[in-house]
C-alpha cells in the first residue's frame, strides 16, 4: 500500500509540474513571438547613418537567443516527464551509499571517504 501511495504521489507531482510548465511555455511563447516580430521590424526598417548594421546584428543575436530559449524549454519539458530526486550534503554523509541502495547498485559510486566533490552529474534509471 505504501509503495502505491508513493507512486501515486510521484505521478501527481509530475502531472502538476507538466501543467505548470505548459502555462510557463505559453507565456514565454507570447513574449518570444513579440520579440521575433520586433526583430523582423528592425530588419524591415532602415535606420540609416550606419545604424543598419548594428540593428541587423542585434536582430540576429535576438533570433539566436530565442532559438536557445526554445531549445531549453523543450529539454525542460522532456525532463519534467520524469520524477527526479536530488541529494546534497557534506562529504561522507552517505549520499552515494543511499543512491547505491535505492538503485540496487554495487557501491562503485561510493567514495572511500576522501574529501571530494561531484564534478559530473550522471542520471540513474
Amino acid at each position: 500500500m505504501t509503495s502505491y501511495s508513493l507512486e501515486k504521489a510521484a505521478t501527481a507531482a509530475v502531472d502538476a509540474s507538466i501543467v505548470e510548465m505548459s502555462r510557463i511555455v505559453a507565456r514565454v511563447g507570447r513574449l518570444t513571438d513579440l520579440l521575433r516580430d520586433s526583430a523582423a521590424e528592425v530588419r524591415r526598417s532602415g535606420l540609416g547613418d550606419g545604424g543598419d548594421d548594428l540593428a541587423l546584428r542585434f536582430a540576429g543575436q535576438l533570433d539566436e537567443t530565442l532559438a536557445k530559449v526554445g531549445n531549453l524549454f523543450e529539454r525542460q519539458c522532456a525532463a519534467l516527464r520524469t520524477f527526479n530526486i536530488v541529494l546534497f550534503g557534506r562529504t561522507g554523509a552517505g549520499k552515494s551509499t543511499l543512491i547505491s541502495a535505492i538503485t540496487r547498485g554495487n557501491g562503485e559510486s561510493v567514495s572511500q571517504g576522501e574529501s571530494d566533490w561531484t564534478t559530473k552529474v550522471a542520471p540513474l534509471d
